[in-house]
């Protein structure tokens, strides 16, 4: 496996880091102290691993200034595939890992290709720090013997001899044969013969018991019939104590209804009938009191409803309208201030069009001019004055030829004598050379022949152009009177495209530009005249269509047309709001005329009521005796007392007494008199004060057996002591058993262990050998493993005569090379079955001599070629030897 760079987004002391590619080799990861070396290790142990601890609050590399960690990596496996790893640490752990483009779930789980590897196995050999390879005493490498050559790769894992020493003491606290000690089975044994004693005496306290159950049983008897006997006396004496006042009471009942009379307790009349009269004749008056406030409050609004006018309800009929001719207020205002500038715009424009048209045509502006300069070819009109220029521009070049051949022309007619006078000059030479000879005049008439000579060549050359002068003169002519026709033509083109306007003649018979110009200007003119002019129409249609719609409103709802539609706008307005108040308060009132109406027939009914329940009182009164109403009411209230009294009085007699009937009935004749009753209450009394007596002692006899019979079923019983006694004699045999067992997993172990040792220390030992031998140059090249009764490691060499055990006599130096030996070496034994991991190291050759150092270093270059290995290390000079005798990748952290 090799990882291909890591990324820290956020972790520890990184933020936003990334390393570089990885090489497959070695990787050197240089940086000063606290710049974050074993923050990466932590790092890739978490990419690897999953977060260890798994909370935020507790993990040390999630950063103080956020809430979260995250890092990941790309990883190559052994068979060329990639995969990306990526933690992160929030509420709860999360872990994804991408692999052929498929998202895999990991969680807070390791990478699924290391998972056989549990995370301290990976910690205990694949990450060496120079802290694990220092050892202060020789103890140490017992556990070396039992953790890393007896295949227990991890120190969570117990020794072999630490686990066959806790066997034999869990064994020996069940049972020893020498019985020295506190065994389980000699406590049991103690126990037993205790209970065997105790067993004895509970046999005495079992016959005990069984004789004070027969004497509870027997008082028991003697005081239910005591309890009987005062039960039925207290019947008797309840018979005779009960049945007098009963029939006393019973008595005074009929009494009272007799003097309440028939007809008690007349329920037609109220409870409290003068009461009553008075809240009826209060509630009369108050109905009254309503009622007349009632029809005051219709009267009111009746004066007000009758205010609201014909006038009102036509302008609330036309609210929609007067609300729409409001909103267009504005728009009327704008309309009108719109017009009044749109006129003065026209009466510029006009002053304008005057002013332009004098420059241009000929008598001024008339209004039909407007039709034809809108309907103006200014496109043909520009053609044709571009035309004219080129031709006038032409004509202007022909002239100018023309010019300059009539020159020619005027020089050919000199050079005609030229000929004359050269002929002469020519004949003179002759003659003179030939008479004169060499004398100064023959000299001289030769000259005069030499000019005579050149005279003759110029005239022949300058005839020839002259002649071709006159004839290009006359072609001249001909362009010239061509290009005048076609200059008068465009001329009468142009004024037929200005529809014959009157122009300034100058401008037609010399157009250029500026005639386009001031055309143009003209027919902008007249355009925004026309848009202006269409313009008014549409403001004028507009007002004259509102000031119609306004007036016809106005006329509607009979209101005065005032001339301003502005003005009626607002009156419209006004009149609008206050014919709405005036309808919305007619609805109102018109309601609450609805709600009054109703309470006063309300209240009439109510008066009515009031009436009729005042005179069937009165009139129910006229039957009871009595001067006036007040002692009729008294009468009626004393019967009604007396009737209700003696309800009271039979409804509580008949609660006590269900039977009330049966003991009337039956004992109506069994009444005896006063002194005969008196007399046998008395033997009662007696009788009931001798069984009470007689109740309390035996009870209290009673008592006190019973507390002895507490007191002994608190001792311990027979059944109880010999379930005791048996659950032991079971304990005793499961102790026995469970020896046995721990004796045959010991046993089991032993052999086991002697098997892996068989098994996998040779090529451990071999490994580790051949290491140890690199790095100490040959001095010590055999390691062996002691037994585990004698535990140890040691070491051999060819100047040594005996082994050299592993102890505090061997320096510190040698001890960690021998470590990192082992470690090695256990390491290339478990890559047989597991991807080849990376090799973490920090600072593990720092305490070594410079030679075993290059040893070192030669071992890291055979194991990089086939793994990746992570040297942390602040120590510059060791980067620089690594680097001097190995190809290493540096990766330096600031």
């Amino acid at each position: 496996m090799k990882i291909d760079y890591i990324y820290a987004k956020r972790f520890g002391c990184f933020k936003n880091w990334e390393s570089p590619e990885l090489e497959k080799g070695l990787i050197i990861i240089y940086g000063k102290n606290e710049s974050g070396k074993s923050t990466l290790f932590n790092m890739i142990s978490t990419i690897l691993y999953g977060y260890h601890p798994a909370s935020r609050e507790l993990n040390p590399h999630v950063p103080w200034e956020a809430d979260e960690a995250e890092c990941s990596c790309r990883l190559t496996l052994d068979d060329g595939q990639h995969i990306e790893v990526t933690r992160k640490l929030r509420y709860r752990p999360e872990g994804t890992m991408i692999r052929s483009n498929k998202i895999i779930n990991l969680g807070n789980g390791p990478v699924p290709y290391i998972a056989s590897l549990p995370w301290e196995i990976f910690d205990e050999i694949y990450a060496l720090t120079i802290e694990d390879l220092c050892f202060p005493d020789g103890r140490l490498w017992e556990k070396i013997q039992d953790q890393l050559l007896g295949g227990q790769y991890a120190s969570f894992l117990k020794p072999v001899s630490q686990v066959v020493k806790e066997i034999d003491n869990e064994a020996n606290s069940l049972w020893r044969d020498d019985n020295r000690g506190k065994p389980q089975t000699k406590l049991v044994a103690k126990r037993l013969l205790e209970l065997e004693h105790r067993l004895k005496d509970a046999y005495k306290n079992e016959q005990e018991l069984r004789k004070i159950e027969r004497d509870l049983n027997e008082k028991n008897d003697y005081l239910n019939n005591l309890v009987l006997e005062k039960g039925q006396l207290l019947d008797r004496m309840d018979w005779y104590n009960t049945v007098y006042p009963i029939k006393k009471t019973y008595k005074r009942i009929e009494e009272l209804f007799r003097e309440a009379g028939e007809g008690a307790p007349f329920d037609d009349l109220p409870s409290d009938i003068e009461k009553t009269l008075d809240v009826l004749y209060k509630r009369r008056a108050e109905l009254k009191e309503e009622y007349s406030r009632l029809n005051i409050r219709c009267n009111q609004i009746e004066n007000v409803l009758s205010r609201i006018t014909d006038r009102d309800r036509l302008i609330y009929e036309k609210k929609d309208a007067i609300s729409a001719i409001s909103k267009s207020y504005e728009q009327a205002e704008m309309d009108n201030i719109g017009y009044i500038q749109m006129e003065q715009k026209l009466h510029r424009l006009s002053d304008n069009l005057n002013e332009e048209s004098s420059q241009i045509l000929s008598g001024g502006w008339r209004a039909d001019f407007s039709d034809k300069i809108q309907n103006i070819d200014m496109a043909a009109l520009r053609s044709n004055i571009y035309a004219y220029k080129k031709l006038d521009n032409d004509y202007k070049e022909a002239l100018s030829i023309l010019h300059s051949f009539d020159s020619k022309v005027l020089g050919g007619r000199f050079t005609s004598s030229l000929i004359y006078v050269s002929s002469s000059f020519l004949i003179m030479g002759v003659l003179g050379i030939a008479f004169l000879g060499n004398s100064p005049m023959g000299f001289a008439s030769a000259f005069l022949g030499v000019l005579g000579l050149g005279g003759i060549g110029y005239w022949c050359v300058q005839k020839g152009g002259v002649s071709k002068a006159v004839k290009k003169t006359d072609d001249i002519q001909k362009q010239i009177s061509y290009i005048q026709e076609k200059k008068s033509n465009i001329i009468e083109t142009i004024r037929i495209i200005l529809k014959n306007i009157p122009i300034h003649e100058d401008r037609i018979n010399f157009p250029d530009e500026t005639l386009i110009l001031d055309m143009n200007k003209l027919k902008d003119i007249t355009t925004n005249i026309s848009d202006v002019l269409m313009e008014l129409d549409q403001i004028s249609s507009r007002i004259l269509k509102r000031e119609s719609y306004v007036a016809e409103i106005l006329d509607y709802c009979k209101i005065e047309n005032t001339g301003d539609v502005l003005k009626n706008i607002t009156i419209l307005e006004n009149a609008l709001d206050k014919s709405q108040q005036k309808l919305i308060q007619e609805h109102e009132l018109l309601s609450e005329m609805g709600d009054k109406k109703r309470a006063i027939s309300d209240v009439n009914s109510s008066l009515l009521n009031i009436n009729n329940q005042i005179d069937d009182i009165i009139k129910r009164l006229e039957f009871f005796e009595g001067q006036d109403m007040r002692e009729k009411i008294r009468n009626i209230k004393n019967k009604r007392q007396c009737y209700y009294m003696a309800c009271n009085m039979e409804q509580e007699l008949r609660q006590r007494y269900p039977d009330l009937d049966e003991i009337i009935s039956d004992k109506e004749n069994s009444f005896l008199d006063c002194e005969k009753e008196g007399i046998d209450n008395g033997k009662m009394q007696a009788r009931l004060s001798q069984l009470e007596d007689r109740i309390n002692v035996v009870t209290g006899e009673m008592g006190a057996l019973k507390k002895e019979l507490e007191y002994r079923q608190s001792a311990d019983t027979i059944d109880n002591i010999k379930g005791e006694m048996e659950a032991l004699k079971i304990k005793r045999n499961d102790i026995a058993i469970a020896r046995d067992k721990l004796i045959l997993i010991k046993n089991i172990i032993l052999e086991s262990d002697k098997c892996f040792r068989e098994t996998h220390q040779p090529d451990v030992l071999k490994r580790a050998a051949r290491y140890l031998n690199i790095i100490t140059a040959g001095k010590y090249n055999k390691v062996f493993a002691m037994q585990y009764d004698k535990p140890g490691i040691g070491i051999m060499g060819d100047h040594l005569a005996h082994p050299l055990p592993v102890d505090e006599h061997l320096s510190t130096g040698t001890q960690e090379q021998l470590y990192l030996s082992l470690r090695l070496a256990l390491m290339e034994h478990m890559d047989v079955q597991n991807n080849i991991l990376p090799l973490f190291m920090d600072e593990v050759l720092v305490n070594w001599d410079g030679t075993r150092i290059k040893n070192g270093i030669d071992i890291l270059a055979e194991l990089s070629k086939k793994r990746q290995i992570f040297l942390f290390s602040c120590h510059d000079w060791l980067v620089d030897m690594v680097k001097s005798h190995m190809h290493a990748q540096i990766v330096e952290l600031n």
